[in-house]
């Protein structure tokens, strides 16, 4: 009789052990698949900072300065806009809307600001 009991106990611990590395799995793969979904995200959002061409970064730079109102940084810093490995230009964001690639810009009024 006591070796059933012996027995039983052993499975129990063995079946608790089955039941945690399920369970680790199904969190496993939960973390994986949460972590996959925002990678492609992040990835689109950082892909402008790494390619050769920056002159998205720069229009969605520019618009936010437009929008909240930074008029010094917006007027007179200069960005270096790369539009190939090769091909640089250096423009304050009031210039820069001035150029086609550059209509979605809004604009701010930099009389006396420089």
């Amino acid at each position: 009789m006591r070796e059933i009991i012996k027995n039983r106990k052993g499975f129990e611990m063995a079946f608790s052990t089955i039941v945690v590395i399920i369970l680790a799995l199904l969190l496993l793969a939960t973390i994986i698949f949460i972590f996959s979904k925002s990678a492609s995200s992040f990835r689109e959002k950082v892909s402008g900072y790494f390619s050769s061409s920056n002159v998205d970064g720069i229009i969605e730079k520019c618009s936010n300065l437009a929008i909240s109102g930074g008029s010094f940084e917006y007027c007179c810093v200069n960005n270096t806009v790369k539009f190939s490995s090769k091909d640089k230009q250096e423009l304050t964001c009031l210039q820069a809307s001035n150029f086609s690639w550059g209509m979605k810009i809004g604009e701010l009024n930099c009389e006396n600001i420089c």
